[in-house]
């Protein structure tokens, strides 16, 4: 796979910013003006070692999607070396959205294909939480997802503060998400919500029976039908599947332990192999497609 260099990039961030260890970063198609936004760590991660080092990539991933979703940007300065890599990972995370131009010499905006796509972006694409009102109430919900076992670990509270934000990351003792709230959401964003929250499920490995009931009654509040519901989670699943093999790719390969692995993850993301494998396919044909330079 092509690997994306700082250089490729540096037409392209209009606002970057660190703020607990999490670089944040708007992209910009210097033909269109569109914006995407996205994020990734600061420090370099390890390659994944275990299953348990796959969870941790699937939080390392959550981290940077929901930044990308939930996220604010500041103005951006001549970033420095230790800022650049994570630059870098934010943009790789978001590539889909952009493809090189060779005459150009810079990334530009993709087409508007959904072929190359994981549906998750596609959703995000289509019904994005547009409104500051429904990023909040979606961050909210994340909360209600990640806290429904009554026990906060360490890494869950430094992502919810890095992409939640601190006010919501002390509202321990604060009342759950009602109907009430989530009857203000925007009408066409109510999907995008539930497949954030199904994603927040799925990216932790200490899941906990109260969490899927969160889950089943956002899905009753917002009155997503049964099928669009399935859509939904598989649509979450996948992402979760591409933030595992970002990082399992880091190196450029899968090798055979790492696919056992990914093959014992799927089953407990409650997916199948060939899913695991569409993905790989999927993300593959984007990369190349996106960094052919």
């Amino acid at each position: 796979m092509t690997v994306i260099r700082f250089e490729q990039l540096k037409i392209n961030p209009v606002a970057f910013g660190a703020e607990n260890g999490v670089m944040k970063v708007t992209f910009r198609c210097p033909i269109s003006g569109q914006t995407v936004e996205a994020s990734a760590p600061m420090a370099a991660q390890a390659r994944p070692a275990g299953l348990s080092g796959l969870w941790q990539s699937a939080r390392n991933g959550a981290t940077r999607m929901f930044g990308a979703v939930l996220g604010d940007n500041r103005p951006a300065a001549a970033p420095k070396d230790a800022e650049q890599a994570a630059i870098v990972a934010a943009f790789d995370s978001v590539r889909a959205a952009f493809h090189w131009d060779e005459k150009r010499g810079h990334f530009v905006a993709a087409s508007q294909s959904a072929d190359l796509m994981n549906p998750f972006d596609v959703v995000l694409r289509d019904a994005p939480l547009a409104r500051k009102a429904d990023r909040e109430i979606a961050a909210r919900v994340m909360w209600d997802v990640i806290r429904a076992d009554a026990e906060i670990r360490p890494a869950e509270q430094s992502f919810v503060e890095a992409i939640l934000g601190k006010k919501i990351a002390a509202m321990r003792d604060t009342p759950e998400v009602s109907k009430l709230d989530i009857d203000h959401l925007s009408a066409d964003c109510r999907g995008t919500v539930l497949m954030l929250a199904v994603a927040t499920a799925l990216s932790d490995e200490h899941r906990h029976a109260r969490e899927q009931q969160r889950v089943s009654r956002l899905a009753e509040w917002l009155d997503v039908r049964q099928e669009r519901q399935e859509m939904l989670r598989n649509a979450a699943a996948q992402k979760v599947i591409e933030n595992v093999l970002l990082e399992c790719y880091s190196d450029g390969v899968i090798d055979d332990a790492e696919r056992a692995r990914l093959t014992l993850l799927a089953e407990r993301l409650g997916v199948n192999e060939a899913l695991v494998g569409k993905v790989d396919v999927r993300l593959r044909q984007r990369r190349v497609q996106a960094g052919a330079a």
